[in-house]
């Protein structure tokens, strides 16, 4: 009899679909079973269920045996439909969605069987006993109704906000850490793990203060672990065994994704601290858009849960709007919903002094604003502390573009300056532009400047050129001009 004979009630191509999804969770990572038991009959198509089984015998000895799976698979002829669910299907959303899904549609089987049975009773009998019909279906919805999400305030725990750094990193929560490239986010956040693991205080606090020794999982594709960050971590003094990371050469790296079991599996696993995702565009899982606000939400909504269910404090890095006037909730990347679903956010910039850098404490709802920390980075990217400062991220950022602004022209105004002293010297005759292109090259201009302050200067009006080839097919040379005051613009570009 085949697989599709064997089943009491036909199931729908998403029911089967789900069953797939959960089965390929499970294989990835068989310890989520230990955590959330469920019946094989949830599964309905019967491959699905001797897999489910198979799967369960490869942890009865109180950890995975792959060896036992794999002889179960193989003795049941299972082994295509695995390697069907590992290669096809790739976790997008928490298992959790699929279960519901798979508890749902085993529901409405087993509701189709109920009245499947009173059908061939009124068939046999010519009666439908209605009150049968109902106390079946009440018996099966009081089964396996879903567990009720609500609780009363009474029933929670009230607890005093703790801090993994005073007034900086609060724990069991989310802190984003934000900034352009270049700015020392790395080298913040390195020697942050570096202390946290050797139980000694930050560059930035009380070299008097004493703390536990902590755990950190950091996860990162934007530093090497072999060739950056561990020479690192053993100039600051850390405890290395107490920093967890995945290899630079390990392709599962893609599957740890925000939501994703496989992510949760790594945190239930190795139980650490702190954990750090860096930068959060590694993590996103496919089709998340960053800029729609009901994407952003359950991302971090879910990273929320996981501080609370394992006690852990999660550090997200990343990037910052290019565009230097963008301050407060506008100036971390994407979705301004990633600065306002956290509770703790830290900007990391440069100062206007040169070489000197800050942390700035931009997002703190659950204390006072603490101060900014002044650094600046010595060898190896090692940062030292310099000072404290009231100033805020905002604040450097306009002293940084008042700064620009006190600089001087830019270099596009100097070569646009340069070109019209040229042809001064020369009016009214023109200037060829081979000789142009000489002349800036021996004042240091590079050709990409000139270029844009040639065309400026053409835009409004203030040069032309002309072709000083006549006729087909001899080329282009062209000769630039200065116009006389009020002399039309010419449109064409080169």
């Amino acid at each position: 009899m085949s697989d599709e004979l064997e089943l009491e009630i036909p199931i729908s191509a998403a029911a089967r679909s789900t069953e797939e999804n959960v089965l390929a969770i499970y294989i990835y990572c068989p310890e989520l079973l230990y955590e959330d038991s469920i019946d094989k009959n949830l599964f309905a198509y019967p491959p699905h269920k001797r897999l489910f089984e198979a799967i369960k015998c490869g942890l009865e000895g109180g950890s995975w045996n792959k060896a036992v799976y794999n002889r179960k698979i193989k003795n049941n002829g299972l082994v295509d439909l695995h390697n069907k669910l590992l290669g096809e299907y790739i976790s997008r959303v928490p298992l959790n969605s699929y279960l519901d899904e798979l508890r749902k549609n085993y529901v409405q089987r087993e509701c189709l069987k109920v009245l499947q049975k009173s059908m061939n009773n009124l068939k046999e009998t010519n009666e439908l006993n209605i009150y049968t019909l109902s106390n079946d279906l009440e018996t099966l919805q009081n089964k396996y109704q879903h567990e009720d999400d609500v609780i009363t305030i009474a029933s929670v725990e009230k607890k005093e906000q703790e801090w993994l750094i005073e007034g900086y990193i609060p724990k069991y929560e989310i802190t984003d850490i934000g900034g352009n490239g270049g700015v020392g986010k790395t080298a913040f956040w390195v020697s942050l793990v570096a202390s946290l693991s050797a139980g000694k205080p930050c560059f930035f606090e009380n070299q008097d203060l004493e703390r536990e020794p902590l755990k950190t999982l950091y996860l990162t594709r934007e530093n090497s672990n072999a060739t950056n960050l561990k020479e690192r971590f053993e100039l600051l003094g850390a405890n290395m065994n107490n920093i967890l990371c995945i290899g630079d050469t390990n392709t599962n790296f893609s599957k740890y994704k925000i939501g994703s079991p496989n992510l949760e599996y790594l945190i239930k696993k190795h139980r650490p601290d702190v954990l750090i995702l860096d930068p959060l565009q590694s993590f996103v899982p496919e089709n998340v858009n960053l800029i729609a606000r009901n994407h952003v939400r359950p991302m971090f909504d879910w990273l929320n849960v996981m501080t609370k269910k394992y006690e852990v404090t999660i550090l997200v890095i990343m990037h910052a709007k290019k565009n230097a006037s963008s301050g407060g909730r506008d100036r971390l990347a994407d979705s301004s919903d990633m600065f306002d679903v956290v509770r703790q956010v830290l900007m990391v910039g440069e100062t206007d002094e040169d070489g000197i850098k800050y942390v700035s404490s931009e997002k703190n709802n659950l204390t006072k604003r603490h101060k900014t920390i002044l650094f600046e980075q010595g060898d190896h990217g090692l940062p030292r502390l310099v000072g404290f400062s009231d100033k805020d991220d905002d604040a450097y950022l306009n002293l940084r573009r008042n700064k620009c602004i006190e600089k001087g022209p830019s270099k596009k105004d100097k070569a646009m300056d340069f070109i019209l002293s040229e042809l001064s010297l020369i009016q009214p005759d023109g200037l060829m532009a081979e000789s142009l292109n000489q002349a800036a090259f021996s004042k240091n201009i590079s050709q990409r400047t000139l270029e844009r302050a040639r065309k400026e200067l053409i835009d409004a009006g203030k040069i032309r050129y002309e072709n000083s080839c006549k006729g087909k097919g001899k080329g282009n040379k062209y000769v630039y001009y200065l116009n006389k005051e009020g002399a039309k613009k010419d449109d064409s570009s080169s």
